[in-house]
């Protein structure tokens, strides 16, 4: 597996020009006939994905998978499910394979697992990984807050 280690950070005021810009790219990489996986998070982006998902053409979402990037355990469909938000707010993935991470009755830890297979699928598959974060109110990024264990933890570091 070979990853090119570009990012691009965008910061604005209001989220427009980062919702013309993902857009541009998904639409670039897909008009390629890339296999392309995009990476959403919840909160403030829940929106600016709905926008840009429905500017994809129907045809280019077959080559395009989509996976949270963070989701909040619980049952499917619960109030806080990033999921759920993002369902409920009019996203259409069209012809794209949308990867569920919370299963009915799914422990935590079976959860878990099954998320780090799928993701690690996905990734493989890929031929370019779109990730699409932005940073909470109190500096959270994909629920990962400031100062938390998982800021410094060596756990999942090769």
């Amino acid at each position: 597996m070979r990853y090119n280690n570009c990012m691009q950070f965008i910061s604005a005021s209001d989220s427009q020009p980062a919702i013309v810009a993902l857009s541009k790219r998904l639409q670039g990489e897909l008009h390629a006939g890339k296999q392309v996986l995009w990476l959403l998070s919840g909160g403030s982006n829940i929106q600016a994905s709905v926008t840009i998902m429905r500017e994809l053409a129907p045809e280019l979402t077959a080559n395009l998978t989509i996976m949270l990037g963070d989701e909040r355990y619980g049952e499917v469909g619960h109030i806080d499910s990033n999921d759920a938000q993002l369902l409920g707010a009019g996203f259409d993935p069209k012809q794209a394979t949308l990867i569920q991470v919370l299963q009915p009755g799914m422990s935590f830890t079976a959860t878990r697992d099954n998320y780090e297979l799928s993701a690690l699928q996905a990734f493989t598959d890929a031929d370019i990984i779109i990730g699409q974060f932005g940073i909470g109110s109190d500096g959270h990024i994909a629920g990962i807050l400031p100062a938390s264990p998982a800021v410094t933890s060596l756990a999942f570091v090769a």
